[in-house]
């Protein structure tokens, strides 16, 4: 696999056709005709291709973590503490530190990372604020929202056990770093782009990962060195949220499809990240990159009209109870 085909566009094979009711799947390409829509749906459909994942040339520089207000907390008193020091307790291991950890065992890279403590610390983050709003099946991280912003020397990797190199890095323009120069100057890594996708992992890691949750992909904050700055309640983050809100409620009011049950919404998400199926080309324009705008497969962002009003129903929600007086941490203060 080529080091930078994450950032690559990925063509498949369908699967849609499959999962929509009969004459649905032409009402949806009569909702993407652009010259009825072109002008009600281009913002949206901007917002999320910039969003997509496959489709990105370099890895984002901007980064959002949502956390507890007890999370909050902590941060607000020591926020040069951002990141979570998880690895040396087995037991707040999370699905990614327990596939590094089991992968130390078969790679050289990744044992020297692990074994340098480049990996001890992470935070979860999404690139934008609605992909990773809420936890698997329900649960949240919490609802107050970090915006993390990464050096622009920083250099972001990707972590793929089904990819021939494990290992791939790029820095923030896109361009390929080798393994052998990341190796020289490691702390230089500010975070991983992880799929987890454990059909082909270790077996301990498949069963324990079927039994917890569905596919999902995830940004970990590795490094608090290469992050810029932090910031939390400022005008920008609630622009963003209510930014956010706007795209998805403008995608609601002309959706007119939704797979029909959940667990094949599921089947079609990851198979669309799995490479093993596809959104054709005469579905809507705004569901491929949609899809490749999440974090999670799971049944709550199904492109519905109602989960997609509940999910900006939640932004909104979520821009309303953010709590305190803005709170700005740059790395050089």
């Amino acid at each position: 696999m080529s080091p930078s085909r994450v950032w690559d566009s990925i063509r498949l094979v369908g699967l849609l056709p499959l999962l929509i009711p009969g004459g649905a799947l032409d009402r949806c390409a009569a909702l993407s005709d652009p010259s009825e829509h072109a002008t009600r749906d281009a913002e949206p459909l901007e917002r999320l291709r910039a969003g997509a994942i496959a489709d990105r040339r370099s890895p984002p520089a901007t980064f959002y973590a949502w956390i507890s207000e007890a999370e909050l907390h902590e941060i607000r008193k020591h926020p040069d503490q951002l990141l979570n020091d998880v690895m040396d307790d087995r037991a707040q291991w999370s699905i990614f530190a327990a596939t590094v950890h089991q992968q130390a065992n078969y790679d050289v890279m990744t044992n020297t990372l692990l074994s340098e403590g480049r990996l001890s610390k992470e935070r979860l983050a999404w690139h934008h604020p609605w992909g990773m709003m809420t936890g698997w099946v329900g649960p949240s991280y919490g609802d107050q929202l970090i915006e993390v912003r990464l050096k622009p020397e920083a250099w972001v990797g990707t972590f793929n056990i089904r990819a021939e190199d494990v290992w791939t890095f790029t820095d923030m323009n896109g361009r390929v770093v080798p393994n052998g120069q990341v190796q020289q100057h490691p702390e230089r890594i500010a975070a991983v782009f992880h799929e987890n996708t454990p059909t082909k992992g270790p077996t301990w890691v498949r069963v324990a990962f079927e039994q917890a949750s569905p596919v999902f992909r995830e940004f970990i904050l590795v490094n608090q060195n290469m992050i810029a700055s932090w910031s939390h309640s400022t005008t920008t983050i609630q622009k963003r949220l209510h930014e956010d809100a706007e795209m998805l409620e403008s995608l609601a009011q002309y959706t007119a499809m939704a797979p029909q049950t959940n667990t094949r919404w599921r089947e079609l998400v990851e198979a669309r990240w799995l490479e093993t199926g596809s959104v054709p080309s005469d579905a809507p324009t705004w569901l491929d990159p949609y899809i490749e705008n999440l974090a999670l497969s799971d049944a709550q962002y199904q492109a519905s009209p109602r989960l997609l009003r509940r999910l900006a129903a939640l932004l909104r929600e979520r821009a309303a109870s953010i709590q305190g007086p803005p709170t700005r941490w740059n790395h050089d203060q």
